[in-house]
């Protein structure tokens, strides 16, 4: 499901809201033993865009939460097979920001940050239960509730320039 809010404050900017659902369906691992479940992520978004100085400057950016029921990871099991598991449920929380620039003729500058916070919400202790659900209630959790996700840095940006000039008729 999706539902999208927006306005269009004037030809140069605009700003949104969106709550969106979505899922992956589960599956069987490729040795067979261990099924894994669909995961559910419900999103909440809000955000700009904008142009400026006549469509010189464009600066986009949005805030998110996501909350993410039985979600999928992977990784490296037995004989170099990858595993599919469930967790049981993780939260993120974010900005984005993007800029792109054009103070000369030729001249374009591009930068994009994000900030996330992706944290277990509920303890990972590497057992499922008879219903297929992920286990949650352990003494010694493999990753405990408030865990970092993995592969989720917190913070990421890049800046570029590109400078485009005519040689010859090209």
């Amino acid at each position: 499901h999706k539902l999208n809010l927006q306005w269009q404050i004037d030809e140069d900017r605009m700003v949104y809201a969106t709550w969106s659902t979505g899922y992956r369906p589960g599956g069987i691992n490729r040795r067979g033993d261990v099924d894994y479940l669909s995961d559910f992520l419900t999103n909440y978004e809000a955000g700009f865009k904008t142009t400026w100085m006549d469509g010189r400057l464009r600066l986009n950016g949005a805030v998110f939460y996501d909350q993410w029921e039985d979600f999928q990871f992977s990784f490296l099991g037995i004989n170099g097979l990858t595993v599919i598991r469930n967790a049981a449920a993780a939260e993120m929380k974010g900005a984005e920001l993007e800029v792109s620039w054009r103070p000369t003729e030729g001249l374009s500058i591009f930068g994009s940050a994000a900030y996330v916070d992706a944290k277990l919400t509920e303890n990972y202790c590497g057992a499922i239960l008879a219903n297929g659900e992920p286990e949650t209630d352990c003494a010694n959790p493999q990753a405990p509730a408030g865990t970092q996700l993995p592969i989720t840095p917190k913070f990421k940006g890049n800046i570029s320039a590109r400078y485009d000039f005519p040689i010859g008729d090209f």
